[in-house]
């Protein structure tokens, strides 16, 4: 294997995430990749992403390499996943990078590097007699003469029997000679090598199976030492050999072949250098002195005796319980935050003096909208949208959230519709012996394992037989999802800066962290309201109980204990393969009809005027469109009205790019039909 060439990418725009950067570069790198294949069959590919960082502490700033590993392309079929990999192992070593606290910070990403080398594969080996190595090398090696075809079989015996062979003998010549393998010839399960040769990648698999020995086969190419298959098979044996193609002038014959067994991996991959190496025999990394051979050898590849294995105790195994959360929930909310900028004027005085970022201009909330779905027998529709744009943005934005999420939540809690099931709804409870959900057989000896009606809430209808612990927890609804896009690295901020200084009521916030700047989610538990306890039974009057458990919530159960209301921020980015506009792009081309809840939204989108859902009224909803934000230097930006900014209020701050004709002109329609 050597580098056959080394690409690199510069990006348009200065990129801050390794998703946005492979996103940019995919078409290009798909490309990149499948003209390597037309060459070169088969390659090996890695990839490499300069980075800068930068630590305000120590006023430093640094370009760091992050790299994945190298990846085996075959075929175009594999170019997405290899792709994928490439990048999951480039930002997993970003993340364990942040996680461990080094307080660097990721400024930008200069390029992405693609190194290629190829990667020459012999597949069908047909073997024949005896042949030289095509080097000189004295160790390290057993070449046996044979003169039929049953080389591979020679080396796989020798592998075993060698030594034996040379303390009887004291002999080269009978170390080479193949009679004293032949004797051996049934100690193995050759029924898989056929008789003129054998398939490197599909017969040695079978042979590694049959007789658990590992087999790994290098050859040669531009006198260099290339590896042709590593064996992955986890065994207590393992056989490295050598492949050897006869030359005819500098044309590598396929019809001859011959293996050889190596012997000594460190002294037959050292040939031609100065220095002595070491070779892991199970991953073959080169380290330069045995201790660190040892070192590597117990971290990664630490022995594991069957005697000393110790199996977990079943009762405290470690399982999944937690079914509830599998289910949809009935009702989800979607926000938002729309941000206006404030130029900061500071003196230099007034900055950061251990820091080299030079502060522009900070965002301030100057709105917000809500919008709470419904999902309702596989249909969704709009329970309500709330848009503000007043003072106290993010204080406001608390108190409504919280509040929609008290009253949903208390709807889910206080609705226990039961809808009589059918005749053989009926028998398929009967016939049903374990949970739909959990897998618990059902048992009456115990009381969570009892068979339990499990309905829908809302509908009344039945849906499948449950235990009782599953039937219970199902209906312990104690938070809700809320859900706006890209918000890991901008919305959720203005919520945990507004939790720690402006005195949102709440009472406990948890956090699920990516990095010290990007958030998978958060959750925010108030104390100001309370939850109803469970309507558990159903009766004809439970509308009635209803009111009677809202008005008199002192004569509640001695049983039920004070609930708070709970609200879990997701981020959808984080869901999507791609980016939003992209997606909308794929699915609004003559399915605007699909996009129902669009539809719905109209009579709370338009206040001053009245739309209809029409086809083009959607179509200019579904299309993404530039945001002025240095226009935008207030809330009375976005009453109605207000003229629309110039073209350069579109400008990127950042690299200073200015937003097209076509893309300018699409915000005058949008603003002026609307």
């Amino acid at each position: 294997m050597g580098v056959v060439v080394w690409y690199q990418y510069l990006p348009e725009q200065i990129e801050q995430d390794v998703e946005s950067l492979f996103t940019e570069v995919h078409e290009p790198l798909v490309k990149l990749l499948q003209q390597s294949l037309d060459v070169h069959n088969s390659i090996v590919v890695r990839f490499r992403v300069p980075m800068v960082l930068e630590n305000d502490e120590y006023q430093k700033v640094y370009v760091s390499y992050m790299m994945s590993q190298f990846m085996d392309l075959f075929n175009r079929g594999g170019i997405e996943d290899l792709i994928y990999r490439g990048a999951s192992q480039v930002i997993n070593r970003l993340n364990v990078f942040n996680e461990h606290g080094s307080k660097w910070r990721l400024r930008e990403i200069e390029s992405l590097e693609v190194q290629i080398a190829s990667l020459k594969l012999f597949t069908e080996v047909k073997v024949k007699g005896y042949l030289p190595l095509p080097f000189a090398s004295k160790k390290g090696y057993l070449n046996i003469r044979n003169k039929n075809n049953k080389c591979f079989q020679y080396c796989i015996i020798a592998n075993k029997y060698w030594k034996a062979v040379k303390k009887t003998h004291r002999s080269h010549s009978a170390l080479t000679n193949p009679k004293y393998y032949e004797r051996h010839m049934n100690d193995f399960n050759f029924d898989c090598i056929g008789e003129n040769g054998l398939n490197i990648y599909q017969d040695l698999p079978k042979f590694e199976q049959l007789n658990n020995i590992g087999v790994t086969v290098f050859s040669h190419r531009s006198n260099e030492i290339v590896m042709v298959r590593k064996s992955d098979l986890v065994a207590d044996t393992r056989v490295n050999l050598f492949l050897i193609h006869r030359q005819n002038g500098d044309i590598e014959s396929d019809d001859e072949c011959h293996f050889v067994l190596i012997t000594n991996l460190n002294k037959f991959l050292c040939l031609g250098r100065s220095h002595r190496s070491f070779f892991c025999a199970k991953c073959y990394r080169r380290f330069p002195s045995i201790a660190r051979l040892e070192k590597h050898t117990a971290s990664q590849h630490p022995t594991v005796i069957n005697e000393d294995v110790e199996f977990p105790n079943p009762a405290y195994s470690l399982k999944f319980s937690n079914y509830s959360s599998t289910l949809p929930m009935p009702y989800i909310i979607f926000w938002d935050f729309e941000t206006y900028t404030n130029e900061v004027t500071l003196p230099n005085s007034g900055q950061n003096k251990k820091s080299r970022t030079q502060i522009l201009n900070e965002f301030s909330p100057a709105s917000f909208s809500i919008v709470v779905v419904h999902n309702f027998e596989n249909e969704s529709r709009i329970v309500d949208i709330i848009y503000y744009d007043g003072p106290d943005v993010v204080r406001t934005f608390f108190e409504k959230i919280f509040n929609v999420a008290y009253m949903l939540l208390s709807q889910i809690r206080r609705t226990n519709n039961f809808i009589q099931p059918t005749p053989d709804e009926l028998q398929h409870h009967v016939n049903a012996t374990s949970c739909f959900l959990c897998g618990r057989e059902f048992s009456s000896d115990t009381k969570c394992s009892a068979k339990c009606l499990h309905h829908d809430h809302n509908t009344g209808k039945y849906i499948d037989a449950a235990c009782s612990a599953c039937n219970l927890n199902i209906k312990y609804k104690f938070e809700v999802p809320a859900i706006c896009h890209n918000s890991s690295r901008f919305d959720i901020h203005i919520l945990m800066e507004a939790i720690s200084t402006k005195g949102v009521p709440t009472t406990n916030v948890s956090i699920l962290a990516r990095s010290s700047e990007e958030f998978i989610s958060l959750k925010v538990t108030t104390n100001k309201y309370k939850l109803p306890p469970l309507l558990t039974t159903y009766d004809s009057n439970y509308r009635e109980r209803t009111a009677f458990h809202t008005a008199h919530s002192s004569l509640y159960p001695p049983s039920w204990k004070p609930t708070n209301v709970t609200i879990q921020f997701l981020d959808s980015y984080k869901f999507l393969n791609s980016s939003l506009s992209e997606l909308f792009s794929v699915l609004k081309k003559d399915n605007s009809y699909k996009f129902s809840l669009i539809k719905l939204s109209f009579p709370y989108l338009f206040k001053y005027k009245t739309f209809s859902p029409t086809v083009e009224n959607v179509d200019m909803l579904l299309q993404k469109i530039s945001f002025p934000y240095q226009a935008l230097k207030g809330s009375y930006v976005l009453q109605p009205g207000y003229p629309i900014p110039n073209r350069e209020s579109f400008a990127n701050d950042l690299d200073g790019t200015q937003v097209s004709d076509e893309q300018y002109q699409r915000v005058q329609e949008v603003i002026n039909h609307f």
